[in-house]
């Protein structure tokens, strides 16, 4: 079990000066939470469109194969059953690739994932399910195992949700946060 302890955080006489965003364009002042997504925005100041569409009397061009393979999807291929189950014998067609992968899983009827953990006797043939599910308990371990503990004023409360503690700071102890 770890244990957290909460304490306020030490007074600061400096004013705090706001950080400056790194992935802010110099061009057009444009802010972007990730860095990908900057340089991905740059290229429509200094680069090339490099990727063209190959369909014909379509003349588009784009910064990214991203956007190209959106341009496909939503333009020429809108509607249209474009994935295809390569199983034997089999060739059904799906709009959706997600859609085809959940297809795919009826092709192996004894492919049949577990929980691992102990207690639990889920199975799932879908591998996103089974993974989700896998996630949930790992979460709820991880949060069973956080002990936080208020410091102040010799004060015995513990959690381990740590809203749980900040709310028990505020109106236990008049602590602002």
């Amino acid at each position: 079990v770890r244990v957290r302890l909460v304490s306020p955080p030490p007074v600061s006489i400096k004013p705090k000066t706001p950080p400056v965003p790194s992935n802010s364009c110099q061009i057009c002042h444009q802010e972007f939470p990730k860095r990908l997504l900057y340089k991905k925005h740059m290229l429509t100041h200094l680069g090339d469109k490099h990727f063209a569409c190959t369909y014909p009397a379509c003349k588009e061009t784009f910064y990214t194969q991203s956007n190209l393979e959106r341009h496909v999807r939503t333009i020429h291929l809108r509607g249209s059953h474009s994935f295809v189950c390569t199983f034997p014998n089999c060739g059904k067609t799906f709009t959706r690739n997600d859609s085809l992968k959940n297809h795919r899983v009826k092709h192996f009827p004894n492919m049949i994932m577990k929980c691992p953990y102990v207690d639990c006797e889920e199975k799932f043939r879908v591998r996103s399910t089974y993974h989700a599910h896998v996630k949930r308990h790992r979460t709820e371990k991880q949060q069973a195992s956080t002990m936080y503990v208020c410091v102040l004023q010799n004060c015995q409360y513990t959690t381990s949700n740590k809203a749980s503690m900040k709310q028990h700071l505020t109106k236990v102890h008049d602590y602002k946060q």
